[in-house]
């Protein structure tokens, strides 16, 4: 195997895991994006921070209050 093919394969995992992590912040980006821009309660607080922070809060916060919805959803069914 060429030295080159050899950093590569290497390389790969972290690319992998560099691409998972890029990836969330993008969704989590999109949807507070969404909500902001469609939301006019959204749209109207933290005006003075750039509309990127702004969008990654709100998306944060929303994804994490699915995310209890959804795991409190489960302890009540009872599903691991």
């Amino acid at each position: 195997m060429s030295e080159t093919v050899k950093i590569l394969v290497q390389a790969l995992p972290k690319v992998i895991k560099s691409l998972s992590v890029i990836g969330t912040i993008a969704l989590v980006l999109v949807a507070g994006g969404i909500f902001v821009h469609n939301i006019a309660f959204f749209h109207g607080i933290l005006t003075q921070l750039p509309s990127m922070v702004t969008e990654f809060l709100i998306g944060l916060l929303i994804g994490l209050f699915v995310l209890g919805i959804v795991s409190l959803f489960k302890k009540i069914i009872g599903e691991k």
